[in-house]
């Protein structure tokens, strides 16, 4: 594993010996600020390159991809497909993005840029447990409201 990986941060120019080092420092990002990112449309695996490749280098399978886009789950603008009133989406045009290509004199890949400034807030990661209780005190206090109204109509 890259010597890089030990920290949380993404920066330019950095090096991963596999797709599996870059993705492990994903997931302590994720664990810590629960930062949820997503592979872009316009990513080239390792495989195509390989196959298209007329020369006779190959990139090691390790790499997974020669060009790979991460992007925030909230990347993008939102545009209704219909008149719905309760469409929703996640889309707010949030810029962080996370470049990288495969180095063909070092066969690693490197991160070619990273834009890491979110235009919204990140959610606090919640415990299972506190998730849970928050879902059952919820549904008490909707059972309550309910039981009331009924309460109030039989009234009248």
């Amino acid at each position: 594993m890259a010597a890089e990986c030990d920290q949380q941060d993404v920066f330019p120019g950095q090096y991963f010996d596999s797709f599996e080092d870059f993705k492990s420092l994903l997931i302590k990002r994720h664990d810590i600020i629960n930062e949820k990112l997503v592979i872009g449309k316009s990513s080239i695996s390792v495989k195509t390159a390989n196959a298209k490749s007329k020369k006779d280098f190959r990139f090691k399978e390790e790499l997974v991809y020669t060009h790979v886009t991460y992007r925030c789950v909230h990347e993008g603008k939102f545009s209704s497909t219909g008149s719905s009133k309760q469409s929703t989406s996640l889309k707010n045009g949030c810029p962080v993005t996370i470049k990288l290509r495969a180095d063909k004199n070092l066969n690693k890949l490197q991160v070619v840029s990273a834009n890491l400034q979110h235009n919204h807030v990140i959610p606090a990661k919640k415990d299972k447990q506190v998730e849970t209780k928050d879902l059952h005190n919820l549904r008490q206090r909707a059972d309550h409201q309910n039981q009331t109204v009924e309460e109030q109509v039989w009234k009248y």
